[in-house]
């Protein structure tokens, strides 16, 4: 009986660690950040650099987040750069930026203002 509520805990860890996962559409190599704390009252607007690497050219990309307003969100390739637009997935703690166009593969940086 022991060794069955073990493999239950086990297997319902991995189902809900897989459910938490993104998507490998791109692999993160580098995270640059600029914060801009307000002490007075308590705001912390900033800005995120991500350089990423796609395998294959994608309109969507998922990030975790939690508690964060998104203020404006790009995807620079080569010398262009494409909008995105955010939707907050918060029951997943994710956000999900869908590009009007392919981002292209290869070597990219994802542009994120945020407070």
């Amino acid at each position: 009986m022991r060794k069955l509520v073990l493999w239950a805990l086990l297997f319902f860890s991995c189902v809900f660690a897989s459910a938490q996962r993104l998507p490998r559409n791109a692999t993160p190599e580098h995270y640059s950040l600029w914060l801009e704390p307000d002490l007075k009252t308590g705001a912390l607007p900033g800005r995120e650099e991500i350089r990423l690497q796609i395998p294959k050219p994608t309109r969507v990309l998922w990030l975790n987040a939690v508690g964060l307003n998104v203020t404006s969100v790009r995807a620079a390739s080569g010398e262009r750069e494409i909008p995105g637009i955010v939707s907050v997935e918060a029951a997943k703690e994710m956000l999900q930026i869908t590009f009007p166009e392919n981002v292209p593969a290869g070597t990219a940086t994802l542009k994120i203002d945020y407070n």
